[in-house]
């Protein structure tokens, strides 16, 4: 876990508030910590819900109307220490204006009021944002970056209350696309199935995700890598309809990819050690063997045009120009001496 949020989630449980928080990023599980720890903090009551709680919604928001909220002072029949928490979702699609009525109450913001905002991005240069940076607190949220990974098990397993084994967690945290709120849906879900036991293993973990859109994904990647075409052609067709994102499905068969890449360069230095190659790669040894396996379906030379195929994709995908089976599924399966593949072998795929 990023350490800034550790701390912000520290303070907060401690009751060491502050008058404003901006959380700027596309992932919301993070932003929930946050949302979730405040709401705990200072909504004591059924009365406290009702009263001194509310939330806004940045696109076409009155901002006048938000301002109002934030100097009203808790009820007459409140507590001297009762906080009022207000809620503005993506705060960056308020306009303009509205953001410089926004920024004059930021400057002196109310002690008995808690701000909770959160964006998509955030201009550090913008007054607004300046104005958090002096009087409360801003925490960017990402998807954790492979090294992080590990740091986010204690908190999934205190959260459930059980153990996660080791494989476990790193074939769910695969499966999930590396997504942590996709990722907490599964624990959440497969705790459920386990009721009173403390303990998920691999096992668990493959039998109750077995039938689930992450478990495809793994198993979707799995293929593409594996030169399975038919298969990876029928989980395409399955997770699109399921309105799984492309570009997500791009990025996880390229950092695959680059794993294979990083495997086959230490294999040709003669390192082989599952514990030293899973260091290396970044991933638990348990999936360096599948690594080396699918590494031996490839080449040099056929790597290098898988990775610059993705390449040409991702662009293609971002102007508008090509899908994922156009412009990578279709041109990747036929260099690997599948030479009559097109749009039917989609339909082929989906009516096996």
């Amino acid at each position: 876990m990023q350490v800034a949020l550790q701390k912000a989630l520290t303070e907060i449980k401690e009751g060491k508030l502050s008058p404003v928080y901006l959380v700027v990023g596309e992932e919301v599980f993070q932003s929930d910590l946050i949302r979730r720890a405040l709401q705990k903090q200072i909504l004591k009551d059924s009365s406290d819900w009702e009263m001194n709680f509310e939330v806004f919604d940045g696109e076409h928001l009155d901002t006048g109307e938000l301002v109002r909220s934030l100097d009203t002072m808790p009820g007459l029949f409140d507590t001297p220490d009762t906080i009022r928490l207000i809620i503005c979702t993506r705060v960056d699609k308020i306009s303009p204006s509205g953001l410089e009525l926004l920024s004059a109450y930021l400057k002196s913001p109310s002690e008995s009021t808690v701000l909770f905002l959160t964006a998509s991005k955030a201009d550090k240069r913008k007054s607004w944002v300046k104005q958090i940076s002096q009087h409360g607190k801003m925490l960017e949220v990402s998807e954790p970056y492979d090294r992080d990974w590990p740091r986010w098990k204690p908190l999934f397993e205190k959260k459930l209350k059980k153990k996660i084994a080791p494989e476990a967690w790193e074939w769910l945290v695969e499966a999930s696309g590396r997504s942590l709120g996709v990722l907490w849906m599964e624990l959440q879900k497969i705790s459920v199935y386990l009721g009173s036991e403390k303990q998920l293993g691999l096992k668990e973990a493959k039998e109750l995700a077995a039938n689930s859109s992450v478990a495809n994904v793994f198993d979707f990647v799995d293929d593409v890598v594996s030169n399975r075409p038919y298969p990876a052609m029928q989980k395409y067709l399955l997770l699109i309809k399921d309105g799984e994102n492309e570009i997500k499905l791009l990025s996880l068969l390229l950092r695959q990819f680059r794993l294979i890449e990083t495997c086959m360069e230490n294999l040709e230095q003669g390192i082989s050690d599952s514990k030293i190659l899973g260091s290396r790669l970044g991933v638990h040894p348990f999936f360096v063997n599948n690594i080396i396996r699918q590494s031996r379906r490839h080449s040099d030379q056929s790597l290098n045009g898988a990775i610059q195929r993705l390449a040409h994709c991702d662009h293609q995908m971002k102007t508008g120009d090509g899908s994922l089976f156009d412009a990578f599924l279709i041109p990747y399966f036929s260099s690997q001496g599948e030479k009559n593949l097109s749009i039917n072998s989609l339909i082929f795929a989906s009516s096996k």
